[in-house]
């Protein structure tokens, strides 16, 4: 068993020597293919970190009336809290709701002056559950208070909707796309192995002819197959590198208030992904190559 594996990996070894040219296209292929879904599997990362944050961060806020009591306000937020798809509802009043304009108006003195008591309403800061951050959520909120004579108005429901409406289309755009590449990579490797093996076709035919197992045929292009794909992944990590430092890095510093800067540990994981994909195409190309070789 050992000595038959030293031998199929010996022959992978001087075949890829032997077939130099051929093997650089393969790896090639294999390692700008692998560069382009690992490319879009971090954006998609990014965008769903930035977007998840936006999500979770996405509140409607209900409006009261200035008529509004205790008691009302009391049983509105118990109103609003027994929907299942509700996971807080913060009371804000009108000291904090002008406390907070301030805040964001420090920039704008002229317009704090010109600010002449408190015309800020009282209101809920309604937050969904992250199961329940759908656009029909945002509806039946909207639907079970409108009626309710403490509610004034309630802001943010179509903000919202269009929120989780983007993300949700933009999340399948990522996901058709990474499908697309990974389709597009497996039939370009593929192909790439295709001619490396056909420019050894005789070498086939001579192994078949004195007697040759298609197995024993197929192991040594099996593990050349694996060992373009390790090469090509091992090169498109070194790629994928140099875009986090030298791109993603500089739109960061371009752009500071938006983070483009990957998690380490998915990092990693992106990684050995592609270190899998790149042995599992590389192995999957040179089997399926090898079929017209290999039949009667």
């Amino acid at each position: 068993m050992i000595n038959s594996i030293s031998y199929y990996v010996k022959e992978a070894l001087v075949s890829f020597k032997r077939n130099g040219v051929m093997s650089i296209a393969a790896i090639s292929t294999v390692a700008i293919s692998l560069f382009f879904i690992g490319f879009f599997v971090i954006l998609a990362m990014i965008f769903n970190t930035k977007f998840g944050h936006l999500e979770t961060e996405a509140n409607v806020s209900v409006y009261l009336k200035e008529t509004v009591t205790t008691d009302q306000t009391t049983g509105l937020q118990k109103t609003i809290l027994s929907m299942k798809e509700v996971e807080s509802a913060k009371y804000i009043s009108k000291g904090e709701a002008l406390k907070r304009f301030k805040t964001r108006m420090k920039d704008s003195p002229g317009l704090l002056d010109a600010l002449s008591g408190n015309p800020l309403p009282a209101s809920f800061e309604v937050k969904f559950k992250e199961e329940f951050r759908t656009p029909d959520s945002v509806d039946k909120l909207r639907d079970r208070l409108k009626n309710k004579e403490e509610v004034d108005e309630i802001i943010g429901q179509e903000v919202v909707k269009r929120l989780f409406a983007i993300a949700s289309v933009a999340r399948w755009i990522f996901v058709t796309v990474i499908g697309l590449l990974c389709f597009a990579a497996i039939t370009l490797i593929v192909n790439a192995i295709r001619l490396a093996i056909y420019a050894r076709r005789k070498e086939i035919e001579i192994m078949r002819l004195v007697g040759a197992s298609n197995w024993f045929i197929r192991w040594p292009f099996i593990i050349e197959g694996m060992t373009s794909g390790l090469i090509g992944a091992f090169t498109a990590t070194l790629l994928l590198l140099i875009a986090n430092s030298q791109l993603f890095q500089r739109v960061e510093n371009i752009v500071p208030f938006l983070s483009f800067s990957v998690n380490q540990t998915n990092f990693v994981y992106i990684v050995l992904s592609l270190f899998i994909v790149g042995m599992l195409i590389g192995a999957i190309g040179s089997g399926l190559a090898l079929r017209k070789f290999l039949r009667i």
